[in-house]
């Protein structure tokens, strides 16, 4: 399994910490011996819990009509209907 790790180098020291473990750091004198360290620390971690998955319901589409559309074509048989959207436009 890959991890994304944050490395940093500050006064001499490397401090590294993965993301996704945020209480998993670790610290070293180089490069190397912090991501040793990390790689420990991410073990060690994951050696005491459980990876498992959950299920979420999601809400479904709310059930809202369109109040435009109780008057879609109330107007297609008026013969001034043409002449107003003239007026309007």
């Amino acid at each position: 399994m890959r991890y994304t790790v944050y490395l940093k180098q500050c006064d001499g020291q490397y401090h590294a910490v993965v993301p996704l473990l945020p209480a998993c750091t670790a610290r070293g004198q180089t490069r190397e011996e912090v991501l040793v360290n990390l790689k420990t620390a991410i073990e060690e971690t994951l050696s005491k819990m459980e990876i498992t998955t959950v299920e979420v319901n999601l809400p479904g589409p709310r059930d809202e009509t369109n109040p435009w559309l109780e008057t879609a074509g109330m107007f297609q048989d008026d013969p001034l209907f043409d002449d107003m959207l003239a007026e309007v436009c």
